[in-house]
């Protein structure tokens, strides 16, 4: 995520390397490096609830919490969690007002589309790796799966997700219009996440099967149509920073 705000978009490739480095926004970078810690770090500390205690597991491991010892009420996980969102937010003020040279310019990339295309990548990113990190749960703790066949469980959701990914970025560039399959795809995998509360100890092999295939369609929908709408909404020279954009904020959504 950092390598993506090193980018320089309005310095040209021509001049002096010095003149690049005192465009460099350091303190915004300082800024917004030493927020984003604040705020993942308590994050990964903090308990998690992996399975309700009314569902019973077919192993012997204690799924009950995890993570590593601090609750959500508790003033390690709550302070530098609000420091982090304060910092954050010190951050878009000071890019927007102060900075001289600003690492994001958020002018230019203020526009309904842009801001709706960071916000759905982010929530992408969320849901997806949630996905990614409670399923193989499922299958070891619930089917009682060993760490190699619960791997082997999560190809329906994977392989949908390649084969939606790739057509949808195919019938997007075709038709030109990108709109439609962001909902379609918003639409797909919210149905997909909801039935997911079908599964249970003795849901059949077949059942589990096809419950994961369409949450993989929505989100590989997703992953072949969301950038679209990214270089469909800012000028030609302003789209590496904002394709750096979209990856920070799915990138961000993934580490939350």
């Amino acid at each position: 995520m950092i390598a993506c705000f090193l980018t320089l978009p309005s310095t040209p490739r021509h001049g002096n390397t010095k003149d690049q480095i005192r465009r460099i926004d350091f303190l915004g970078f300082g800024i917004l490096s030493a927020s984003l810690v604040c705020f993942l770090v308590p994050l990964m500390q903090v308990r998690v609830k992996l399975l309700p205690s009314h569902i019973s597991t077919n192993s012997n491991a204690d799924t009950s919490q995890a993570g590593v010892v601090y609750s959500w009420t508790d003033v390690k996980t709550l302070l530098p969690l609000l420091s982090g969102l304060v910092g954050i937010f010190a951050f878009l003020i000071f890019e927007h007002r102060y900075a001289k040279h600003p690492l994001v310019p958020l002018s230019r990339f203020s526009n309904r589309t842009c801001i709706l295309a960071f916000l759905c990548s982010c929530a992408h990113g969320l849901a997806l790796w949630c996905l990614m990190y409670y399923i193989p749960f499922y299958y070891e703790f619930v089917k009682g799966f060993d760490t190699i066949k619960s791997g082997v469980a999560t190809l329906p959701e994977l392989l949908t997700i390649v084969f939606g990914a790739a057509g949808a970025g195919y019938v997007v560039s075709w038709t030109g219009k990108y709109r439609w399959m962001i909902w379609q795809g918003w639409a797909i995998a919210a149905f997909g996440m909801g039935i997911l509360m079908l599964l249970g100890e003795k849901t059949p092999t077949a059942s589990w099967i096809g419950l994961n295939i369409s949450i993989g369609l929505g989100m590989g929908f997703l992953f072949g149509s969301l950038q679209f709408a990214i270089q469909a909404s800012v000028e030609p020279e302003q789209l590496p920073i904002a394709v750096a954009l979209f990856m920070f904020w799915r990138s961000f959504g993934a580490v939350s």
